[in-house]
């Protein structure tokens, strides 16, 4: 986008909190993570009550770099981690693409006794795939006050025991295989009730291999971490700040402990806040979404003349507006600045438009169509994003009869924030007039809107307007679905 965003400068005091305990947030402290690519890591977290991040680093290096101000930045050497309202509390995974984001986690519920499937693809270059079942029946949670209080990192801690227990329940199809084993696991924590708990506390393991509660890593581990997270949540974070845990697996006990606690005042969190952050779930349509922000970044301005094409030969309708319907009684409407479209060699077809209101809102909003090609006149349905999972597995003649449909991107940037809007099943697109130089039309749509600076949440919100789209659109977007069907018939 065209802000610029400043980068983050982390101020530190090198005295521990045990000899200068400040009883509030921002603080400072290091977590060691023995399972990150099986070589000994730090987890370095800044935790703030807005916005908390952890990077990864090796243990014999630095998590920080002088800058040239003389101040210190985090040099995130691994995948930065985050967590805080902004992510609804959820554990947040740093991803990039044209520029960093957070992806906000979204686990996947466990349902006791339901059946998951899944398709195994063995090692051999002959042998087939062939489907695997396996479900959790029978799961036990018992959190229990231990007996081993004491100092961790100088905090006083309280000590609690954890035994997870399940059975476990697998059929391969292949050769009608079953196997049944009763599951138990057992981890011992100990928290500081001084400092509040944040998920970035459990990342060390989480990012190895996701252990944070049993010691099982076949089919149906996450899903069984998940649900002990939920019925743990409010003794955790009651339970105060997570500064050791220990786990015993098949190898032995280990432990993950927090130290070098430290106060963090005065930091400025604005190079990790300037990053959006997508929940999970729409982490498909953020690739195409943060590059119409690059484009945006990049677009001329129109020539003041309706849908200008940004180079003088607007066509001077004067007239298209995009309205973005809000949760006030006011929408957000914005004029068209420009509006261009553009036909590939595999028939997607593409329509921009840019807009703005004239007081600093501005962005972009794009409709497209695989592999028919221009349109002709006419009233079209619009269909929300499928992944490629789903593209996959549906016939070519599915395939052909979903790609009739509109599929609509957008986004918004006002000041600091910045919103993406994704079509859904529930729209249509009218083309009023077509020619080799423009196509012309308008849309009624339900979209899924993301503030990206906000706490991650979606919202279903009506989006409506007219277009005037001459030719030029310089964006090169391919759909999958049409690298699907050119695959199939050829």
């Amino acid at each position: 986008m065209r802000s610029q965003r400043l980068s983050l400068i982390l101020l530190t005091i090198a005295a521990p909190l045990a000899s200068a305990a400040p009883e509030s947030l921002p603080i400072l402290y290091a977590i060691n993570a023995p399972f990150y690519y099986q070589e000994p890591h730090t987890i370095t977290v800044h935790q703030t009550e807005d916005l908390s991040v952890g990077v990864a680093n090796p243990a014999d290096k630095s998590a920080f770099r002088e800058t040239e101000s003389g101040g210190k930045t985090m040099a995130y050497t691994g995948v930065p981690y985050a967590s805080g309202p902004r992510t609804g509390g959820q554990l947040a995974k740093g991803q990039r693409l044209n520029r960093w984001y957070f992806r906000i986690n979204e686990p996947q519920p466990l349902e006791e006794g339901r059946h998951y499937s899944q398709l195994i693809d063995p090692p051999g270059p002959r042998d087939e795939s062939y489907k695997r079942e396996w479900w959790i029946e029978n799961l036990s949670v018992d959190w229990v006050r231990g007996e081993e209080d004491g100092k961790v990192a100088g905090l006083a801690t309280r000590h609690y025991t954890l035994t997870v227990s399940y059975n476990y329940r697998r059929i391969d199809h292949d050769d009608g295989e079953r196997t049944e084993e009763r599951v138990e696991s057992r981890r011992d924590f100990w928290f500081a009730e001084r400092f509040p708990f944040s998920p970035l506390q459990m990342l060390p393991l989480q990012i190895g291999n996701d252990q944070r509660f049993v010691c099982f890593c076949s089919e149906g581990g996450e899903r069984v971490n998940q649900a002990v997270y939920v019925r743990l949540n409010d003794k955790l974070h009651s339970a105060g700040m997570l500064v050791r845990s220990r786990l015993e697996t098949n190898d032995g006990p280990v432990t993950v402990e927090v130290s070098e606690p430290k106060a963090a005042p005065d930091t400025d969190m604005t190079h990790y806040a300037g990053w959006p952050a997508i929940p999970e779930s729409q982490d498909r349509v953020a690739a195409g979404a943060l590059v119409l922000a690059e484009m945006l970044s990049q677009a001329p301005a129109g020539n003041g003349n309706g849908n200008g094409n940004g180079n003088g030969n607007g066509n001077g309708n004067g007239s298209a507006a995009i309205r973005f319907g809000t949760s006030g009684p006011v929408p957000l409407a914005l004029k068209a600045d420009s509006s261009h479209f553009r036909v590939n060699e595999i028939g997607d077809l593409a329509i921009a438009s840019v807009f703005n209101d004239g007081e600093g809102a501005e962005g972009m909003l794009m409709l497209m169509r695989p592999h028919h090609g221009s349109p002709g006149p006419g009233r079209f349905d619009t269909a929300a994003q499928a992944s490629t999972e789903t593209l996959q597995a549906m016939s070519t003649e599915a395939l052909k009869a979903q790609a009739q449909s509109y599929q609509a991107l957008a986004v918004i940037e006002q000041g600091d924030s910045l919103t993406i809007y994704a079509s859904t099943d529930t729209g249509s697109v009218t083309i009023d007039d077509v020619s080799d130089e423009s196509v012309a039309g308008s849309f009624a749509l339900t979209m899924n809107a993301i503030d990206t600076f906000g706490d991650g949440s979606v919202q279903q919100r009506q989006v409506s307007g007219e277009f005037e789209a001459v030719t030029g659109l310089k964006a090169r977007m391919r759909s999958p679905t049409s690298r699907l069907l050119s695959r199939r018939e050829r």
